[in-house]
């Protein structure tokens, strides 16, 4: 049986779970393009900011061979938009301060609207499981009408239309929450990444450590 088939047998709890997945897919189509559109894989801070002077490296992973514009997206990442804006600084500015802002700033960028996932892969499989105990509770309120005559086959046929609404959240909140793992992976490795950098502007002396990091 087609899917279109099985979608019109699962009732109306079908179309939340179809906007769930289409929301899921958009917003993982989106964070890809982002992700790849700002990669790179430069290495340490002290590999492409020697001495505090940037340095694009030579694309050294596949991925990063493979994706168009290197320079460009050495530019564009994270840690390296880092560098850039403390280096970029008015004068009398704090560096300190800007290097927190931007820090903030990039952190909330890596990981806007991937709260939506958890969400979804949450709320999709609970609406699946709705539309099969509704179809159930059909199902059973049919055979007491009948007065329990209704036979085996007319049941299981009542019962396995109605697990189609699970089986339709589940396949689309188990790659809601595999994305959302991923994502969140990306988002912490370049997070740790900016952290560094960070800290290695401060030994280099482009960024003079706040006091309150020097009173802990």
């Amino acid at each position: 049986m087609d899917p279109i088939t099985l979608f019109h047998m699962g009732g109306p709890f079908m179309w939340p779970i179809l906007a769930l997945l289409l929301l899921a897919l958009s917003l993982a189509v989106e964070r890809l393009i982002y992700y790849a559109y700002t990669y790179s894989a430069p290495g340490e801070p002290q590999d492409f900011c020697p001495d505090g002077h940037l340095r694009p490296p030579k694309p050294t992973s596949w991925l990063d061979r493979s994706l168009p514009a290197a320079e460009a997206r050495f530019h564009r990442f994270a840690p390296v938009r880092l560098i850039e804006s403390v280096s970029s600084q008015s004068p009398g500015r704090p560096p300190d301060a800007i290097l927190q802002r931007t820090g903030n700033a990039l952190s909330e960028e890596l990981s806007r609207r991937l709260s939506v996932l958890p969400i979804v892969s949450s709320v999709a499989p609970m609406i699946g499981l709705l539309g099969t105990v509704a179809g159930m509770m059909d199902s059973f309120q049919a055979i007491a009408a009948s007065g329990g005559q209704a036979s085996m086959g007319e049941l299981a046929d009542g019962i396995w239309v109605a697990m189609t609404t699970t089986a339709f959240g589940l396949m689309t909140g188990i790659p809601a929450y595999l994305f959302h793992g991923a994502f969140l992976s990306i988002v912490n490795r370049r997070i740790a990444l900016m952290n560094r950098t960070a800290h290695y502007l401060e030994e280099v002396g482009l960024v003079q450590p706040s006091r309150d990091s020097e009173a802990a």
